[in-house]
């Protein structure tokens, strides 16, 4: 038997660039970060402090017409009633247009185990710190 998740809604999608929210469309305006972030209604948060829920918040999003879904964070939660915005590349993967309806649910995601770090400058690879001193100093 499935287990029914803590919260589940429908809201209305909009991208950020057409509700004038695009901060979240990129962490830093001088990279190319995607942050996986949407703004939510602040209804979602009361309904959600109301129950036991893992820290930090996770959510599924799923357009089940069209068979797609990913995986976010929330960013803030003052969209208006019945919407979320959503970055314009995250509308696209989920083959989203503006107004269209999507599932939220609260999502458990696993624990991560392991990272794998990649330096932006080819001169902090050529430092004389060991391997067992990078891991202690993060």
């Amino acid at each position: 038997m499935r287990k029914l998740p803590v919260f589940r809604d429908r809201l209305k999608a909009f991208s950020a660039a057409v509700m004038d929210k695009t901060g979240i469309e990129s962490g830093n305006k001088s990279n190319s970060i995607q942050l996986r972030l949407v703004i939510l209604p602040h209804s979602v948060l009361i309904r959600l402090t109301r129950k036991l829920i893992q820290y930090p918040m996770f959510f599924r999003l799923r357009v089940p017409k069209k068979n797609t879904e990913t995986y976010c964070g929330v960013h803030e939660f003052i969209a208006t009633e019945r919407t979320c915005i959503l970055p314009w590349w995250m509308m696209n993967n989920l083959l989203l247009t503006e107004g269209e309806q999507v599932e939220v649910e609260i999502a458990t995601l696993p624990k991560g185990t392991a990272v794998c770090i990649q330096p932006f400058e080819h001169k902090f690879a050529q430092t004389d710190i060991t391997k067992e001193e990078y891991a202690f100093n993060i």
